[in-house]
């Protein structure tokens, strides 16, 4: 599952933000036969660049690779131009000049030696992925109780250790990448609040396709206090 529309900024906010949308996923498991163990995020996203920049009309027209189509919707509303691509031909599309920038973690950012291709790194936070570890329902009902408690337990014992894991490694990879010579850039209070103003209406088209996320979003930013 992924966030895209500058949602979420810290993972702070998606542990607040998963108290209250953790019920509906696990209803939407429960369609697909599944029982959700425990809940991890995939590291934070950011902007690969060649430039730097301190407003949005430095980005404008750069052609960025985004995975999918939601974070390339995101792109382009701050005047980008994006082309999804997957994972395999980043490398060989960065080598030819058919994209000047990636959408992706500080992780993939390592795995794509991008310091061979690209100058600077913006943490962004546009985009948070969650993975989850589920069971079947049919074999989960086949456990016996005292079998099922221990493995909720254990469940709830691993998730925040491996949110830690995931939090570090991100820390991890950003150290490898500005060792490599990539220069990180600090997004100015200004223009992230105009990204935030340009995808506010992507939002909006999601909560049309899937009216019962607006009140739970609702709860999570009036916790935050940004409602």
């Amino acid at each position: 599952m992924t966030n895209t529309a500058f949602l979420i900024t810290s993972s702070d906010e998606l542990r607040t933000l998963l108290k209250y949308l953790r019920p509906e996923i696990d209803k939407i498991a429960a369609k697909y036969n599944q029982k959700v163990l425990y809940i991890v995020p995939w590291p934070t996203q950011y902007l690969h660049l060649k430039v730097k920049v301190d407003t949005l009309d430095g980005l404008k027209g750069i052609k960025i690779r985004a995975a999918t189509k939601a974070a390339a919707e995101m792109c382009d509303a701050i005047g980008m131009a994006a082309v999804v691509i997957p994972w395999g031909d980043v490398v060989p599309a960065l080598a030819s000049g058919r994209i000047e920038g990636v959408t992706t973690s500080s992780v993939s950012g390592v795995d794509g030696k991008f310091w061979e291709f690209l100058k600077y790194v913006y943490q962004t936070n546009h985009s948070w992925s969650i993975d989850f570890v589920s069971v079947n329902l049919d074999t989960w009902k086949k456990i016996p109780p005292k079998g099922q408690e221990a493995m909720v337990k254990l469940g709830k014992e691993l998730e925040p250790k491996f949110w830690d894991v995931s939090i570090e490694e991100d820390k991890a990879s950003l150290k490898t990448l500005l060792d490599h010579g990539i220069q990180q850039v600090e997004v100015p209070p200004a223009m992230m609040k105009e990204m935030q103003k340009r995808t506010a209406p992507l939002l909006e088209d999601f909560f049309k396709r899937a009216p019962e996320g607006k009140p739970i979003v609702e709860k999570f930013l009036a916790e935050i206090g940004r409602s």
